[in-house]
């Protein structure tokens, strides 16, 4: 089993989830202060749909690679 040093950086897990904080934040402003921030309910269907972007060209990344030619 790979440690974690081992993995390589899987930039679309941050990416999802850095945008549930950020929606967590807005909900909490929304629900404290009766207020939502702008910036949060843009950034966080961008920051998610990012990582769902890049965890799929990431997955279909080994099926896009040429075959080598055959000897």
């Amino acid at each position: 089993m790979a440690s974690d040093d081992e993995r390589p950086r899987d930039d679309g897990t941050e990416l999802i989830v850095g945008g549930l904080g950020v929606g967590a934040i807005g909900v909490a402003g929304a629900v404290l202060l009766g207020a939502t921030c702008p910036v949060c309910v843009v950034a966080t269907p961008a920051l998610i749909g990012a990582g769902l972007y890049r965890k799929w060209r990431r997955r279909r990344a080994p099926l896009d690679a040429p075959e080598p030619p055959e000897r």
